[in-house]
């Protein structure tokens, strides 16, 4: 079965990743001294069967549909650190409530804190821009009914990056992180599962005219390692991506993106494989006074050997978001 530990905070981040990076295109947190991030909106998910809260599926909600309310305030302050580059500190409060009560045990909440500074430098007449963020997070989830949300982790991660243009419409990024996951819910031999992860992979941007259209292209591969404490938990991933946004009607933008993962748990008695399938679109409506709309759309597709964790996942996000 799926492992605890890669699955409880699947939810969170399919919210947070599809919702978010989205609008990393349209907002530059860095560019005024104090600023805020805030957006609310709804998410529909066609089958939350992953249970945050075991070490298993929960067969007793497979493929049931689920409603949630989604939020998030992300204050942001800036400033130049003399002539070493630009110094900022976010706190992000992220939020999923599920309406339905007994489907409150996929609930998720995270706080988070991070600060980055971003310098740049020449080489060979080009620049090159470095990022060196660091955060820390508290991620609680698996409320059920009545009761109180659990803690599920404390994660660390370092995960600096350089992007190197070559020409306004060229740019490679190569990027880390290093992490350290701490577990904070569990019984028995469940309790050791805190770990270590490390990730290292690259993007290639372009940006390609197509009949006085502007596309923006990005592609690239990461792989990454997690190794934990406990039995069956570590694991290897190698990822590839391919993404594109350009101008749509009315204004808005449209983003698509494809991920493909093949995944290995290392330790599984029975070389335990997993395939997984990611397709995403996105349209972003930027407004006057820094207020826009999103509509976020995202199919999983997993398969895996032995097949016994099948399953596919269509999660919807309708976001409207502002900025201070």
């Amino acid at each position: 079965m799926k492992k605890y530990f890669s699955i409880s905070i699947f939810v969170f981040m399919v919210v947070f990743l599809i919702g978010a990076e989205s609008f990393s295109a349209f907002l530059k947190f860095d560019s005024k001294k104090w600023s805020a991030y805030t957006s609310f909106g709804y998410l529909y998910d066609n089958n939350i069967s992953l249970n945050p809260t075991t070490n298993r599926r929960d067969t007793a909600l497979t493929h049931q549909q689920g409603n949630a309310f989604v939020a998030q305030v992300k204050p942001t302050y800036a400033t130049p650190l003399k002539d070493w580059g630009m110094m900022s500190i976010s706190n992000s409060f992220f939020t999923q409530w599920h309406w339905d009560a007994y489907q409150r045990r996929y609930d998720v909440w995270e706080y988070a804190l991070t600060p980055k500074l971003t310098t740049s430098s020449m080489l060979w007449g080009k620049e090159i821009s470095w990022t060196l963020p660091f955060t820390y997070a508290a991620i609680f989830s698996g409320v059920q009914r009545s009761a109180r949300i659990p803690q599920i982790y404390n994660t660390y991660d370092f995960s600096p990056s350089v992007t190197y243009a070559h020409s306004a419409k060229c740019d490679t990024t190569l990027n880390a992180n290093i992490g350290y996951q701490e577990s904070k819910n569990g019984e028995g031999s469940l309790r050791d599962r805190d770990g270590s992860n490390y990730n290292i992979g690259f993007n290639q941007g372009f940006r390609l005219g197509v009949k006085n259209v502007d596309m923006d292209w990005n592609t690239g591969y990461h792989y990454d390692r997690l190794n934990t404490k406990g039995s069956q938990f570590d694991e290897q991933s190698h990822r590839y991506h391919l993404k594109t946004a350009f101008p749509f009607f009315f204004k808005t933008s449209m983003g698509l993106g494809a991920e493909f993962i093949a995944k290995r748990y290392l330790q599984h008695t029975r070389s335990f494989r997993e395939h997984g399938q990611n397709y995403d679109i996105s349209f972003v409506k930027v407004c006057p006074n820094s207020i826009g709309t999103s509509l976020n759309t995202r199919l999983t597709k997993w398969t895996a050997r032995p097949s016994n964790i099948n399953y596919n996942q269509v999660t919807v996000l309708a976001n409207m978001f502002y900025t201070f």
